[in-house]
């Protein structure tokens, strides 16, 4: 059974280099892209998924909305936050997010290896919590 990831991110370039990346994982996970917090709310009523991957900074929701509406809504989805910084910068960001509910961390810019253990260690949280 592939497990589903949804990616959320409102750069085409990331969006386009995490494509590229996961590739290979196709097999094992079914990936999707939301370019937006509101987007990826629509997309998880229709198709639901074990782990968020949210960028922090985005127009219209950011990560932080979209964080908390999944603590609310689907509290059994792993999330993973990941941020450049911006002017606040990326740790302060990160450990917020945390705070918030985040299961899991990543700094931009990130290997496709970094990103690929994330998201191993968030589906072994999930498994555990479903077990």
């Amino acid at each position: 059974m592939r497990r589903r990831i949804l990616f959320v991110d409102d750069d085409p370039n990331l969006v386009a280099g995490l494509s590229r990346a996961l590739h290979p994982l196709a097999h094992e996970w079914e990936v999707i892209f939301a370019t937006n917090g509101d987007e990826a709310l629509t997309c998880l009523q229709d198709t639901p998924c074990e782990v968020v991957i949210t960028d922090i900074l985005m127009p219209e929701r950011d990560g932080w909305e979209v964080t908390m509406a999944l603590r609310r809504s689907c509290p059994a989805v792993k999330i993973v936050v990941m941020s450049g910084g911006g002017r606040w910068g990326t740790m302060h960001l990160l450990k917020v997010a945390t705070k918030l509910g985040a299961h899991g961390i990543l700094a931009k810019p990130f290997s496709p290896q970094q990103l690929i253990e994330v998201v191993q260690g968030a589906l072994q949280r999930y498994d555990e919590d479903h077990r």
